[in-house]
C-alpha cells in the first residue's frame, strides 16, 4: 500500500556519481532534498535522523531500480500496531515528481 498525505510532500533529485581514485573505482547514488519542492513533514530526512543514512536508502525499496531524476519520497507497506492502529513501521518508496503548476 503506497500512502501519500496532501499536507506533506518530499522533493529530491537522485544522481549516480563515478569516480576514480589512484586504483579505486567509486559508483554512489545521491540524494539531494529539494526543499522549494518540498513541504512539511519529510520522510525520508525523518528516518535519517532516526536510523542513520545507511538504514534510511535502505529503506527505498526502489532505489536501484530508479534512473537519475526528481522524485517524490512516499511511505509504503505500513503496519499499524494492533492496540493503538498508530503506523508503527513502513518502508519508503521514490515515486517520479510531475509539477503539478
Amino acid at each position: 500500500m503506497l500512502t501519500e498525505r496532501e499536507d506533506n510532500l518530499e522533493v529530491v533529485r537522485l544522481s549516480t556519481e563515478y569516480c576514480k581514485r589512484g586504483r579505486n573505482f567509486y559508483y554512489s547514488r545521491v540524494i539531494s532534498p529539494l526543499t522549494k519542492l518540498s513541504k512539511g513533514w519529510g520522510p525520508f530526512e525523518d528516518e535519517v535522523s532516526n536510523v542513520g543514512v545507511r538504514e534510511a536508502m535502505e529503506s527505498l525499496i526502489n532505489l536501484s531500480e530508479c534512473a537519475d531524476g526528481i522524485y517524490k519520497v512516499v511511505t509504503c507497506n505500513e503496519s499499524q500496531d494492533w492496540e493503538t492502529g498508530i503506523v508503527d513501521d513502513y518502508d519508503l518508496m521514490l515515486v517520479e515528481y510531475v509539477d503539478q503548476t
